[in-house]
């Protein structure tokens, strides 16, 4: 209720019935990483270009996000555009969210990559994984395992969802670290990164996506798709390719527009 439903129902109170500025829709929201959960779409129609998709990605996520939430849209949406180039390695995306980040977003994206560097060779030891990257998010993320906001905390204050330019959620640095403690392979950081507490559907979108962006479908094995459509059945080839002919429409317009660009700077010259 805390995390999911209050924070969805203020973007329908702000842009259905205060009918507001859509770009002012996140002022006022309870701080989180729901934009940055749905918003890889911008970074694929930015393929390539880490900038543009940042950029987007804070305009687009302005109607629902604030704050550190905003920015993790912005950082993640650049990560999935990074991921898109030809021959990008996990380390070269890492680098491009500590491009991009700023404030306790880049710091800790910065301090639990490293983190995850140092403890590559002990990656099995998984509650040792989790308990340092824990420990490294404390400092950007103080609620926890606090995240219920029951009758006997009214009044009480907290920081909690609230704007900041030392915090950063938890999801996109976790996903991140999980990257690289796997070196990419996708199903290891996958499962890891969902059996690491708290919110784990969200990391796991993320590493999907960022992971998914660089190395395909092929990265998931065909028995497993299978079993999570029979599950879902969501018919998500379907979906993939009606956005994928949306994309690529996109895509092309942009590098048109950028192709004029270069002849009008050309006969400027």
């Amino acid at each position: 209720m805390d995390r999911l439903f209050y924070p969805e129902k203020h973007i329908f109170n702000r842009h259905v019935l205060a009918n507001c500025e859509p770009r002012e829709g996140g002022y006022g929201n309870m701080v989180n990483c729901g934009a940055a959960m749905y918003i890889s779409p911008i970074g694929i129609v930015n393929a390539c270009n880490p900038k543009g998709a940042y950029d987007e990605a804070i305009l687009f996520a302005s109607g629902h996000q604030l704050s550190y939430g905003l920015e993790a849209a912005g950082v993640m949406a650049c990560c999935v555009a990074k991921a898109m180039e030809p021959g990008a390695t996990v380390h070269d995306i890492a680098d491009t969210a500590l491009h991009y980040a700023k404030d306790g977003t880049k710091r800790a994206i910065h301090d639990i990559c490293e983190t995850a560097l140092l403890l590559q060779s002990r990656k099995e030891d998984r509650e040792e994984i989790v308990r340092s990257f824990h420990e490294v998010l404390a400092r950007y993320s103080p609620m926890g395992d606090d995240v219920h906001r029951s009758i006997h905390k009214i009044g009480i204050p907290s920081n909690h969802y609230t704007p900041s330019r030392l915090f950063a959620i938890e999801e996109l640095p976790l996903a991140l670290a999980y990257i690289l403690l796997h070196e990419g392979n996708l199903l290891e950081a996958v499962k890891d990164g969902v059996s690491s507490g708290r919110d784990t559907d969200s990391i796991g979108v993320m590493i999907g996506a960022i992971l998914g962006a660089m190395q395909g479908v092929q990265a998931i094995p065909a028995e497993e798709r299978a079993t999570l459509e029979d599950i879902n059945q969501q018919r998500i080839d379907q979906h993939c390719e009606a956005f994928m002919e949306a994309a690529t429409a996109i895509i092309g317009t942009d590098a048109q527009l950028h192709r004029k660009r270069e002849q009008m700077i050309d006969q400027m010259m």
